[in-house]
């Protein structure tokens, strides 16, 4: 449930006391989502223990709702502290804050979460005594408070009508790693673990386009993919291989439309995507160009809540390499990025010309030089300059009037 969790319990000799009945009746979520909500809350509880603490996890049935609780004895939160601790960027005043690190946002997207699934998530502290955060989510049999939106049978996150992309994967990480490239560049997807499950949806559904891995069990790649080509029904279907083999001169033999090799990049993964369906229904494309895992899953939210689509990437080659693959409408850029720097990272944008008329808006979180920076990074041709924190609100706002100072450019 929790990955790092038991390490640093045992550590610090935390005593560990989980309170969950067997007999729990099933909720309405998303286990991914709530289980990063989980980890969030057990994580903070561990960092802000001190050694020889109690950490307890319970679970029970409250008014139609599953009621989570994560108490600890740490070093807890003051009242005024309590009032902003669900806010972006935001981090609580106390001793061990500088000594456990962190971005403030791990809370407010947990909260975002929640709310998306109809429930509510919230917090009792003392200073010096401990903190229980609670969160609720709605039972199987109940109505939801803040209903979800409802999700396509791929779980897709697009308007009816969008290129449907089958990913045949037997590995579900990956399957599910590409699954969420997908949908955030605005495709719908459905998935496959197995070859004849894939050969019976691919006949099915005709998905637009497929994603087939070639290492699986039962039926490989290339038998896969020599049956599609055998059927007429699904013989014009356009199959991109994503797999560690290397016999791609076989594979496009058989009729693959390109061969990409894992570990993947998702630019390149959405550039072959794109090639061979077009850019896909939806908002204008961002590239996202952040290296707090933190950070960028909530400007992902954001933005996708907003209507656009999204890529990401962590360093500053990345981005690069993803701006000059993907041609987004707009990035997003982090000025301290690893690799290359991002005010480097302008400057290589804005000298190539196949990517100067990209805008580029420039976030930072540092105070140091800000006022330095935010010149040289617009004299080296960068749209805008943000100062973090800033809210969702605020940041589509300030998207938008780029992308329109961008539209009325090009009508002069």
């Amino acid at each position: 449930m929790v990955d790092s969790a038991p390490t640093e319990i045992e550590r610090k000799q935390l005593q560990l006391e989980i309170d969950v009945p067997p007999d729990l009746p099933l909720v309405q979520a998303d286990r991914r989502r709530v289980l990063q909500v989980l980890n969030n809350l057990v994580s903070n509880a561990y960092k802000y223990t001190r050694e020889g603490g109690r950490i307890s996890i319970a679970a029970r049935c409250v008014d139609g709702f599953l009621q989570i609780d994560v108490s600890d004895t740490g070093v807890g939160i003051s009242p005024e502290d309590q009032q902003r601790l669900f806010t972006r960027f935001f981090r609580a005043d106390n001793p061990m804050r500088d000594e456990v690190g962190g971005t403030g946002l791990g809370l407010a997207i947990s909260k975002s979460f929640v709310e998306m699934h109809g429930g509510r998530i919230w917090v009792k502290s003392e200073l010096n005594v401990g903190s229980t955060f609670s969160f609720t989510l709605p039972l199987e049999s109940s109505e939801p408070a803040q209903p979800a939106p409802e999700k396509a049978p791929t779980g897709a996150r697009v308007e009816p009508g969008g290129k449907r992309v089958l990913v045949v994967d037997d590995d579900p990480q990956i399957a599910d790693l590409l699954r969420i490239q997908l949908e955030g560049a605005g495709y719908r997807v459905l998935v496959a673990h197995r070859g004849e499950e894939a050969l019976e949806i691919a006949a099915r559904e005709l998905p637009d386009l497929m994603t087939l891995d070639i290492l699986m069990v039962g039926l490989d790649g290339f038998q896969v993919l020599e049956r599609l080509r055998a059927n007429p029904k699904t013989a014009d279907i356009p199959v991109l291989v994503i797999s560690v083999v290397s016999e791609q001169r076989d594979l496009l033999a058989l009729g693959a439309v390109d061969f990409l090799s894992k570990p993947l990049d998702e630019a390149a993964l959405l550039s072959v995507v794109g090639r061979v369906l077009g850019t896909p229904s939806g908002g204008r494309r961002v590239l996202v160009a952040e290296d707090d895992p933190d950070i960028a899953g909530w400007l992902q939210q954001v933005l996708l809540e907003q209507g656009f689509q999204v890529s990401w990437v962590r360093d500053g080659m990345a981005a690069l390499e993803g701006a000059a693959a993907t041609r987004p409408d707009i990035v997003l850029l982090d000025l301290h990025l690893p690799e290359v720097h991002g005010r480097e990272v302008v400057a290589r944008l804005k000298q190539d010309p196949a990517t100067r008329d990209i805008p580029i808006i420039v976030m930072t979180a540092s105070s140091v030089d800000r006022d330095r920076d935010r010149v040289r990074v617009l004299d080296l041709g960068a749209a805008s300059f943000l100062t973090k924190p800033f809210t969702a609100e605020e940041l589509a706002r300030e998207i938008r009037r780029v992308l329109e100072d961008k539209t009325e450019a090009l009508r002069e």
